[in-house]
């Protein structure tokens, strides 16, 4: 990007590399692609007057609001589109931000089941070993083995220095069984997932843990693509052992918006804030452009449903009888509308309903 300190803050999605002179030319390293996730700040308005004395209703559309009471507070005091302030007797200023969550989830790793020729088992002499690559932090939740004797089992997992992480003793029943390992694993190579020799020969008189392998259908490497790499057992390319199924959880990356400022203002002769119209949920959202909005209104009478457009445009508007204390269903279709966000207002007397709609 032109800059020529020891290092740079990146905001643009690019490759970047570094040059340096050397005394017979320049060197510079292989470009190194920066992907900047976008986090935009929600749609909020900056500048509200409530009615004086009372509470202010502040609307703020995006992924997911988080409302503080100070610039730098790490708390927020509501996680949610609306935030209903406590009375307002002077100006106050409330700040939100919007959280994105990027990647992550549960993905399914290994080979799935046993499969053998002649015997799933291997000779008592044998503790096999899987051998694996960690591409990102996750944690090995789970895996799945089967044996025909129960027992103490102690799960090992091993660095490639030869140093043991982490460990886990398990009794194991006859048959399948899950095991719940929760063994969080930084990137790395040449990790191995094994049993304790020492407990397998105590307990069952083996070295061999006595859990079933396949020695048929094997083909390394197991990859989660940007994850990990099962890439193959101690005894061989021909060989898996113990554990099959594996279940991995990998942490999303949070990014966070800019912090917005709202600043409330107290005017006797300002618009009174409204109360809450209700309980309002929304299925699905987001949608192609159809929803069914539940309610649990709050009083009974004349109400009507809005849907906003950003700018202001009002897309779609129904009327209706609230009937209070009882969950009603109203149908909200939006043909041929762009994809992006909507405000729905629902509001019945002084009493008013905000949520997002999402269509896409």
């Amino acid at each position: 990007n032109g800059d020529s300190t020891q290092s740079i803050t990146v905001t643009e999605t690019g490759d970047y590399a570094v040059t340096i002179p050397g005394a017979c030319g320049e060197y510079s390293t292989a470009p190194l692609h920066v992907e900047v996730l976008p986090a935009p700040p929600p749609v909020t308005d900056l500048a509200v007057a409530v009615h004086s004395p009372g509470p202010a209703i502040l609307v703020a559309l995006g992924n997911d609001p988080h409302w503080y009471d100070s610039p730098t507070g790490t708390e927020p005091i509501a996680v949610n589109d609306t935030l209903i302030t406590p009375e307002i007797t002077g100006v106050t200023t409330f700040y939100v931000e919007d959280v994105y969550a990027y990647g992550g989830g549960t993905f399914a790793g290994g080979m799935p089941e046993v499969q053998f020729q002649s015997s799933p088992y291997s000779g008592d002499i044998y503790n096999g070993q899987m051998l694996f690559d960690a591409f990102v932090p996750f944690t090995l939740k789970q895996v799945s083995v089967t044996t025909d004797q129960a027992g103490l089992r102690i799960i090992e997992l091993w660095n490639a220095a030869g140093g043991l992480i982490k460990s886990d003793s398990v009794n194991i029943p006859v048959g399948e069984s899950a095991l719940d390992l929760n063994f969080y694993i930084e990137p790395g190579e040449g990790y191995r997932l094994t049993t304790n020799t020492a407990n397998n020969e105590q307990v069952l008189g083996t070295v061999s843990p006595r859990l079933q392998r396949s020695n048929s259908g094997v083909q390394y490497p197991y990859i989660v693509p940007g994850i990990m790499s099962i890439t193959g057992s101690d005894i061989g390319a021909a060989y898996y052992y113990y554990f099959f199924d594996w279940q991995i959880e990998v942490e999303s990356k949070e990014c966070v918006s800019e912090r917005l400022a709202v600043v409330v203002t107290p005017e006797p002769n300002a618009v009174e804030e409204t109360a809450p119209f209700g309980t309002l949920r929304v299925q699905p959202n987001p949608s192609q452009g159809v929803f069914r909005l539940q309610m649990l209104p709050v009083e009974s009478g004349a109400a009507t449903a809005v849907v906003n457009s950003l700018d202001g445009r009002v897309i779609f508007s129904k009327e209706f009888y609230a009937t209070g204390g009882t969950i009603q269903s109203l149908s909200i279709d939006l043909p041929g509308v762009p994809d992006g966000m909507y405000l729905l207002s629902v509001k019945s007397g002084d009493r008013v309903g905000r949520m997002k709609l999402a269509v896409e």
